[in-house]
């Protein structure tokens, strides 16, 4: 997809506990255990954020499988 920009459309709240770090090379243990959210692009890209109330630890974005 060249010269896209991921822009979010959709954002749904999941409560869950830690499963994993969603920004491995960044990862910051204070924003696990609240609650991920997980926003959409237009395209279907998806990112991850662990967020427990000030802290975040947002991911990358993640392309649909098959493109």
């Amino acid at each position: 997809m060249e010269n896209h920009k991921h822009k979010m459309v959709r954002s749904k709240q999941t409560v869950k506990g830690f499963s994993g770090c969603v920004a491995p090379y960044d990862c910051n243990p204070m924003a696990h255990g609240n609650i991920t959210i997980i926003d959409t692009c237009s395209c279907g890209a998806t990112r991850r954020t662990n967020s427990n109330q000030n802290h975040q630890e947002r991911g990358a974005w993640v392309e649909p499988e098959g493109e």
